[in-house]
């Protein structure tokens, strides 16, 4: 049995500059865990093996009662859950492209707050749990050049405002075999909601939907969807350029969805220009919330609301709009799920 420690890696920005210093390493017992009240669907075991082929299938969110983080494991025949017990608020955690880690920031899109980001290792006896520090918040993992890395972005808060839009940064920071390498700064502003393999497209909200293309060596930086209030802003990880969001039942939504309907009642699709290519309604009696890409695929994961409370996580096939219920249970946040072919 491997040896448990954490290792802290402090991260100082200051003037544009990044140092690197690691601390002395703990040794500690596995992470503290306890039992977790969520319900697994009755036929999501046989909807992700019979009818998806997966091999294997990992579920993590928060959960938004104590603030956790929740890790379920699927099998054919049942499913594992533990709840990692920490005096760290986890948010947006996701699932690392070989699924053996779990990287999440401490605070929320579109919270300005202070936040350091963590990867943990993602098991029922998790034991490694690893600092980048901060500022540093919304981490997406990603694969650049046959590297993994992580793009974090140095606040989530509402960039509606160009003043605090500008102060704001996106990095990138390569990790392998439980370590973080250096920082590198790749744009300006805070791109949360992905960045292309290719770094030719980079999206973020809220509360505009800010865009920065790269096209023919010319870089910009616009703002989609007529400037109108969105969030949940997620790029497709299949090099589609897809981005998917959510907004208040605007006009333009309205018109190209072809029906009135209520804010976070569709989960909107726009192509790699701006373009609405997609339009998925909601399962009455829910609204969306917080939906983000399935790595690789043309599945989404959303959490479901009703009266302000996620009860429920949702696969959704954006190729027919059907949905299918993994978990429910008091109050689901910021999910995320791998599934491996």
């Amino acid at each position: 049995m491997k040896s448990p420690l954490i290792v802290s890696l402090v991260f100082s920005l200051t003037f544009g500059l990044v140092s690197c210093s690691e601390s002395s390493p703990l040794q500690v017992q596995p992470l503290p865990t306890a039992e977790t009240a969520v319900t697994i669907d009755a036929n999501a075991s046989s909807y992700l093996f019979d009818t998806l082929k997966v091999s294997e299938a990992r579920l993590v969110f928060r959960n938004d009662s104590t603030g956790n983080l929740t890790y379920i494991r699927f099998s054919r025949d049942s499913a594992q859950a533990v709840e990692f017990v920490s005096e760290l608020n986890v948010y947006h955690p996701t699932i690392s492209p070989d699924g053996k880690w779990v990287a999440f920031g401490t605070s929320p899109e579109p919270v300005g707050t202070y936040s350091e980001v963590y990867v943990q290792e993602l098991g029922p006896e998790s034991s490694i749990r690893v600092s980048l520090g901060g500022p540093a918040a919304i981490p997406r993992w990603r694969i650049i050049n046959g590297d993994t890395v992580l793009i974090y972005v140095t606040s989530a808060g509402v960039n509606r405002k160009d003043d605090f839009w500008k102060e704001q940064s996106t990095y990138m920071v390569s990790f392998k075999d439980g370590a973080f390498g250096m920082p590198q700064k790749i744009l300006e502003g805070n791109y949360h909601g992905g960045i292309s393999d290719d770094m030719r497209l980079a999206v973020t909200g809220a509360h505009f939907l800010r865009v920065h293309t790269k096209i023919q060596g010319e870089e910009r930086d616009t703002i989609w969807y007529d400037s109108l209030q969105i969030c949940n802003v997620s790029l497709s990880t299949d090099g589609s350029l897809r981005t998917i969001f959510l907004d208040l039942g605007a006009e333009r939504g309205r018109i190209f969805s072809g029906e009135d309907y209520l804010a976070h009642h569709r989960i909107l699709i726009a192509d790699s220009v701006g373009n609405l290519i997609g339009s998925i309604p909601s399962p009455e009696p829910y609204s969306f919330d917080q939906p983000e890409w399935v790595f690789g695929s043309d599945f989404l994961l959303t959490a479901m609301k009703t009266s302000d409370v996620h009860e429920t996580l949702l696969l959704v096939d954006i190729r027919d709009s059907s949905v299918h219920s993994l978990v429910s249970g008091s109050d689901l946040w910021h999910p995320d799920v791998w599934l491996q072919p």
